[in-house]
């Protein structure tokens, strides 16, 4: 039976054999893997860490499946809900906090400490950029795309004008 021995910290796979149907290790700083490590026939392995080194020899049976892949983290910031007011008993759209029913969405975030609508309600955060992606004034009638501040994302302003913007347009 396999075991998972780096779960959650860093690892060194040495000499190990997976015969699971599936065995996921995680790191957050590195994996080390081999050697002597056999993932058998029909057994899954997946090592998730910033760094996964092989030493030596690492086998893989027929049909069996090693996934090697970063473990991600958001490097940016993500937008709230938006949520902008509390609830309490039978009743809503009260001003935060409401007596009894503490820890709402609308008490923390970015729509709580950056809730400015110059460029977006509720902590949202907006540009408007041309079609050569350059940032417009927020006063603008038309533009091409949408850059989202707070995540850094752009998106493109989709038309019903049958162009290939048109939003029936895949």
């Amino acid at each position: 039976m396999a075991t998972e021995i780096c779960s959650g910290a860093p690892g060194d796979l040495e000499g190990e054999t997976y015969s699971a149907a599936q065995t996921t290790c995680t790191s957050s700083s590195r994996i080390d893997a081999g050697p002597n490590v056999i993932v058998v026939s029909g057994a899954r392995l997946s090592l998730y860490a910033p760094v996964v080194t092989l030493k030596g020899t690492v086998r893989v049976q027929d049909r069996a499946l090693l996934n090697i892949a970063p473990r991600y983290t958001a490097s940016v910031a993500l937008n709230d809900t938006g949520i902008t007011a509390c609830r309490g008993a039978g009743a809503d759209a009260l001003p935060c906090p409401v007596t009894g029913f503490p820890g709402q969405d609308a008490e923390s975030g970015r729509d709580r400490t950056s809730n400015n609508n110059a460029d977006g309600h509720a902590g949202f955060s907006f540009t408007k950029l041309s079609a050569s992606g350059n940032p417009l004034p927020a006063t603008v009638a038309s533009w091409s795309c949408v850059r989202d501040n707070v995540t850094g994302l752009i998106w493109e302003v989709k038309t019903s004008d049958g162009s290939i913007h048109d939003k029936s347009n895949t």
